[in-house]
């Protein structure tokens, strides 16, 4: 009973992925995607031990070979990636849904370069990778929230029609999901005073709250309700909307008389800002966020975002991630083909992360139950031999019109694969609360 509900209830999913804010609209260009002016990602071979030191305003790390780059790129800081990680004594591996066997990669000597704004960013990284010492070398790619916009008014009457396209309310007369199942929305943040989220917030029961003490020891003082990697506190509360109503798609608090229904009832919501107010953020913070929620409980890691430049850093803290948590991303909504060779030949661009494997990728369908058409499309399915590059897009769920919360106890309709990948978010959610020992292989299966 309870697998052709599950069944049911992915069957019907499709979406768009929309950007953040209704007055911020980015056009993604797969061929040139954009990234952080004076900043170098690098990540250093395991063996390699950095000490660094200030030396007239240039960083120097005790390496010959490394000390003449940063003197020449005028490196005027590195700071670590994700600043809680050290190195692993021992090798670690974990199998995907495929039945592959892949060693989890080092975390820990992941650096962030701070280089002149005027810096040729692609001549700096060829030369940082031909570097013996440096494992790879890449731009701080941006992402961004997949545009999302206020629909036709009938969609604001509060009808809530992705609830029952999904079988929701099927699935609820089984379970209507448990307080220990955690969703991380990284995002533009979470209102977390809303009346419709606010008992579902998630609370770090080992921190004490404005002592400013680390009382957990995870790097993060005070992170009571999560973290805000854009301004780096202890404050992650949404700025733009977007996060907020991704939340309550997810897990809204339902049956309380209170505006909307979330797919799980009672899940704990993580808010975890690395998405500024305008509706973009950089591959570093979408990293370290990554890393914060798996690594802080999370059942579910919904990345209701994507860039068109791969970033190998968020790569390897997915990799991490995935060991402890179900991934899901919006697949993008440009209208392009995941990969060749499928005619007719549209634009050819994988969204990331969505596209990976090891990623449930989110594509938007209309009330019709079709692709949307803006959605960016995987032709070959979710695990189609065929495709040489490894990536599709597993699932589509609604998209268009969706109703949800929006800060200071609003609500509104808004589009994308933003609002569809919230949605198998929430599924996961009571997938795992009514059968906690499911591993994430099974889950995807």
């Amino acid at each position: 009973m309870f697998k052709r509900i599950i069944i049911s209830l992915f069957l019907f999913w499709s979406f768009i992925i929309g950007f953040a804010s209704t007055n911020f609209s980015h056009q993604l260009d797969p061929n040139n995607p954009e990234f952080k002016p004076g900043e170098i990602l690098v990540k250093f071979n395991d063996e390699v031990e950095l000490e660094l030191i200030s030396n007239r305003g240039l960083v120097e790390t005790g390496i010959n070979s490394l000390d003449d780059l940063n003197s020449r790129w005028q490196v005027s800081e590195m700071k670590q990636v994700f600043k809680t990680s050290e190195k692993r004594t021992e090798n670690k591996y974990i199998r995907t849904y495929k039945g592959e066997t892949i060693e989890v990669p080092q975390l820990f000597n992941i650096y962030e370069i701070t280089v002149p704004e005027d810096t040729d960013i692609n001549e700096a990284i060829e030369e940082y990778e031909q570097d013996p010492n440096v494992e790879f070398a890449e731009p701080n790619y941006f992402v961004y929230t997949m545009e999302t916009y206020p629909d036709d008014p009938l969609y604001q009457d509060g009808s809530q029609w992705h609830i029952d396209e999904v079988n929701a309310p099927a699935a609820w007369d089984l379970t209507t999901c448990d307080t220990t199942q955690v969703i991380a929305i990284i995002d533009t943040g979470v209102d977390w005073d809303h009346p419709d989220l606010d008992a579902n917030i998630w609370n770090n029961s080992d921190e004490i709250p404005g002592n400013g003490i680390d009382d957990d020891g995870n790097g993060y003082v005070d992170d009571i309700r999560g973290w805000d990697y854009v301004n780096d506190d202890n404050d992650p509360n949404d700025d733009n909307s977007h996060g907020t109503h991704v939340a309550g798609i997810a897990a809204a608090e339902t049956d309380n008389d209170v505006g909307i229904a979330g797919i799980a009832w009672n899940a704990k919501i993580m808010p975890v800002k690395m998405l500024q107010s305008s509706g973009y953020g950089s591959s570093s913070d979408l990293a370290a966020a990554i890393d914060y929620a798996a690594n802080n409980g999370a059942t579910a890691i919904n990345m209701s975002l994507g860039s068109y430049g791969e970033s190998m850093t968020v790569k390897t803290a997915l990799e991490n991630a995935y060991a402890y948590s179900v991934l899901v991303a919006a697949a993008g909504n440009d209208g392009y083909k995941i990969d060749p060779p499928y005619p007719p030949a549209p634009i050819y661009a994988p969204m990331y992360p969505a596209c990976y494997s090891f990623v449930l990728g989110i594509q938007a369908s209309n009330h019709s139950g079709r692709l949307a058409n803006c959605s960016n499309i995987d032709p070959s399915g979710p695990a189609v031999s065929g495709n040489p590059y490894g990536h599709n897009y597993e699932i589509k769920a609604p998209g268009v019109g969706i109703y949800s919360t929006v800060p200071n106890g609003n609500y509104n309709s808004l589009s994308g694969t933003s609002m569809a990948s919230p949605i198998v978010s929430g599924a996961v959610a009571l997938m795992k609360s009514y059968n906690p020992t499911q591993s994430t292989e099974q889950l995807f299966a």
